[in-house]
């Protein structure tokens, strides 16, 4: 019971994930990976889906305007995501990502769709209590880790010794984070 307590990720699942008497924490972490994989499916409906994909799509359009003066002046180096897009494209379709500004931008607007719909589904499991525009910051800040996580294995280019300095990662985690108050405020009011 001890372990269960001083877990930090049972601190913060709904009630029904955590009461799991006599298991032990291995045992209740097991069961909500289990849960989250194959949760019930009622979540998943035609509605979930559009209105992640339109809070996505509303919230990337968004955090591609105020990140299109920063690309404009440096470049795709300028702004971490579209890099990344970028550098993505380059290696599916064997251009250089010069070449792929539109197609970067493409694949932007599919992972904050993406990511919309993720952010749909899993909001009622882990937003217990919390505001749906914080749970939406949350998120934002979960997607910019992951960005700046596979920054340097796709771009080649790593943050600690980027010729911009911190600018590519103050403009991205800004964006990541108007992104996320976005996000929850559409799927708030919807």
């Amino acid at each position: 019971m001890l372990a269960r307590q001083s877990c930090l990720l049972c601190r913060f699942l709904p009630h029904e994930l955590r009461n799991a008497r006599g298991k032990s924490a291995k045992q209740t972490h097991i069961g909500l990976v289990i849960s989250v994989v194959f949760w019930d499916r009622e979540r998943l409906t035609p509605t979930a889906i559009v209105v992640g994909i339109a809070a996505g799509l509303f919230s990337t359009a968004a955090m591609s305007l105020t990140e299109y003066p920063i690309w404009r002046r440096w470049g795709m180096e300028g702004v971490s995501e579209w890099h990344l897009n970028q550098a993505l494209m380059a290696r599916l379709l064997h251009r250089p990502p010069q070449d792929l500004v539109f197609q970067g931008l493409i694949l932007h607007f599919v992972h904050g769709a993406v990511a919309g719909i993720v952010f749909v589904l899993i909001l009622p499991i882990f937003s217990q209590g919390i505001p749906v525009v914080e749970a939406g910051v949350a998120f934002g800040l979960l997607l910019w880790v992951i960005a700046m996580l596979i920054m340097k294995p796709v771009t080649g280019i790593g943050l600690r010794n980027h010729h911009m300095q911190l600018l590519p990662l103050v403009v991205s985690l800004g964006g990541h984070l108007l992104y996320g108050i976005l996000l929850g405020l559409v799927v708030g009011f919807t």
